[in-house]
């Protein structure tokens, strides 16, 4: 086989095409080339240019894209997610979600989490509205990327407020944990910070079984006849001071041991006093100084046997400390001093222990006969409707304070 030279270069006026091409076919600036509609032709050297058998296919144009400054700023941007991106990322789309312990989070990143949180802010609960269910929880309901708002706050709470098992109600502290059963508080932390702010009033939301309770018992007990019984509006628990709280839960002990009663037979008594500020209508907490307020007094300082015969100097059954089990009667106790739609019952914790009981008056008492703790006058005789009575400072503690329609 013999090689036959390449010919001569001849260089062309535009693209290298040799002299006598049509230049028809020659692009103009700024247009697209038209494709000559000839099996192949020469280039700049004369050697032929075959066109492929499988011309590449048309590209899809990328618009271009918004130039940022940084990289926050980008991720702060939304981006269109891919169809069918269930399992992609909510914010960017393109990553997949997170999964965690086997739960998939809606987002890939912390970044996108963070992202996504600043472009959907959450709204603001109006009062009354996109609260959280709990009773006594005040957070906002949980809102999800479309905006939707849930019944909870968090699905912990959601499961407390569905399980009625669990407790119900907030803590009176932090607003935010559930509190213990048969407790005010989540925990010991937040039981310490209330006995170092004591003496206080802390609300409790109505329909908790705290609430419920004071409630029923102010109910089951308006025992006057002809009298309708008011509706009660708020109930406060009754924060002492930590001195008076310790010498109580000292001296319930000790009658407990004495007697073998559990706690000391104690009960929760009514007490009627007057009230010379607002303290409880509508929320009010903050006590006055007034030395004529009893309600406020007694819960500063307790009940204070050197205060007996200051409103009535006779005493029924001697200079005690007298408490009730009908709120009806401890009601006939109960007066404002300033005008006020509401009136206020002190619902107080008292160490019973071993009563003695009595029917007829007996003024000249000092403390209950040997061996026993407490004087329990009975229905008949001179009384329409019981009371109970201690000789003890440590023996009783207020509890609940009760506002109800005057």
């Amino acid at each position: 086989m013999q090689f036959q030279p390449c010919p001569p270069v001849v260089p062309g006026p535009l693209f290298g095409f040799p002299p006598g091409h049509n230049n028809a076919f020659v692009p103009q600036f700024g247009a697209m080339p038209v494709v000559p509609q000839v099996p192949f032709f020469p280039n700049a050297v004369g050697a032929p240019i075959v066109p492929p058998r499988n011309p590449p296919r048309r590209q899809s144009v990328i618009p271009p894209q918004p130039a940022f400054a940084n990289f926050n700023q980008a991720q702060a941007q939304p981006r269109r997610a891919a169809p069918n991106n269930a399992g992609l990322c909510i914010h960017c789309g393109v990553l997949p979600r997170s999964i965690e312990n086997g739960r998939a989070h809606p987002f890939c990143s912390r970044s996108c989490g963070r992202a996504h949180s600043a472009m959907h802010p959450p709204k603001i609960p109006v009062a009354g509205h996109g609260i959280c269910g709990l009773p006594g929880c005040q957070a906002p309901v949980f809102v999800d990327a479309s905006g939707r708002q849930g019944t909870y706050c968090t699905m912990r709470h959601k499961r407390l407020a569905e399980n009625q098992i669990q407790p119900t109600m907030a803590c009176l502290i932090c607003r935010s944990g559930p509190a213990a059963p048969s407790a005010f508080y989540c925990g010991p932390n937040c039981e310490s910070v209330a006995m170092r702010q004591g003496p206080i009033i802390l609300e409790i939301p109505p329909g908790t079984p705290k609430y419920t309770s004071v409630e029923q018992q102010f109910n089951d007990n308006w025992k006057h006849p002809g009298s309708t019984i008011p509706v009660v509006r708020k109930v406060y628990k009754i924060v002492c001071h930590y001195s008076i709280t310790s010498r109580y839960t000292t001296y319930r002990a000790k009658i407990e041991a004495e007697t073998n009663l559990q706690n000391g037979n104690e009960c929760r008594r009514w007490h009627g006093t007057t009230r010379q500020c607002n303290i409880g209508d509508n929320g009010r907490i903050q006590m006055c100084s007034s030395s004529a307020c009893g309600v406020c007094g007694i819960i500063r300082s307790s009940f204070l046997l050197k205060k007996f015969g200051a409103k009535n100097s006779w005493g029924r059954f001697g200079r005690g400390l007298y408490t009730s089990s009908v709120s009806s009667k401890s009601n006939d106790y109960s007066a404002n001093g300033s005008a006020s739609p509401y009136k206020a019952l002190l619902l107080n914790l008292v160490v019973v222990g071993s009563g003695y009981k009595i029917w007829e008056d007996c003024p000249q008492l000092q403390a209950p006969p040997l061996g026993y703790h407490s004087i329990l006058g009975e229905v008949g005789g001179s009384l329409n409707y019981d009371e109970t009575v201690v000789y003890n400072e440590e023996a009783i503690m207020p509890s609940y304070l009760v506002m109800y329609d005057a």
